[in-house]
């Protein structure tokens, strides 16, 4: 995956990304992964777009300190017993699923982790068997009610954030500028999140997080202009 991300770069096509990089590997790689991807953009000329939808939402005051709870609701479906719960698949969900809580962390609080530590247990639906696609739900798992009123869901749109998401990444396609995401900050989002993901299978072992190359800080920050 991260080949392509890379290819379309170099042939100087416009890239939008869910995430700076998700794929298994040791800490120092995948951070290496982000900033290669960084690199390549920086180097072709090529605007990265990263698709955070959780900053296209919301106004809050000064935040004096940060925390997220991630409710699980439908994740026990799609994260926890499908392919998302498979370490040969995915390095893991702080990385693959709190990516975007993290980047969350950082943007209010004005800056980034520099020192993990993390602890957890697979206590939940360690030993459930996995669910394959498209399951159908077993009979009486709603909960009875006097009145039920069903409200379809809205499939595909992270909340109302994708509408935004694209219609930044076309401006920023055509124009150029600053935007509401950051490729840094996908990048330390995603550095974070496997360093986590290291403390919490080795005991809760502190961590730090690797620092990104200051030239590529100041050429994203920069708004990708290459001078």
């Amino acid at each position: 995956m991260e080949d392509l991300r890379i290819g379309v770069l170099g042939l100087g096509l416009r890239a939008s990304l869910a995430k700076a990089a998700h794929r298994p590997g040791m800490g120092s790689v995948v951070a290496a992964i982000c900033d290669t991807i960084l690199r390549a953009a920086r180097d072709t000329g090529t605007r990265l777009y990263v698709g955070h939808n959780m900053r296209h939402k919301g106004v809050i005051g000064e935040p004096k300190t940060v925390w997220v709870r991630h409710f699980v609701s439908y994740g026990g479906d799609y994260c926890f017993k499908d392919w998302h719960a498979e370490r040969e698949r995915t390095t893991g969900l702080l990385l693959q699923k709190a990516a975007h809580d993290l980047d969350v962390v950082h943007w209010p609080a004005g800056g980034y982790t520099e020192r993990v530590n993390a602890f957890g247990d697979l206590m939940v639906y360690g030993d459930l068997p996995r669910r394959a696609p498209d399951t159908p739900r077993p009979e009486g798992w709603l909960r009875e009610f006097d009145i039920a009123h069903k409200v379809p869901e809205a499939l595909g749109t992270h909340g109302g954030a994708d509408h935004h998401i694209i219609a930044e990444f076309c401006r920023f396609v055509r124009e150029g500028g600053q935007t509401d995401t950051s490729p840094v900050a996908a990048r330390m989002s995603v550095a974070a999140g496997y360093m986590a993901t290291l403390s919490l299978r080795n005991g809760g072992t502190p961590y730090e997080v690797p620092s990104l190359d200051p030239e590529l800080v100041a050429y994203f920050d920069g708004g990708q202009t290459r001078i």
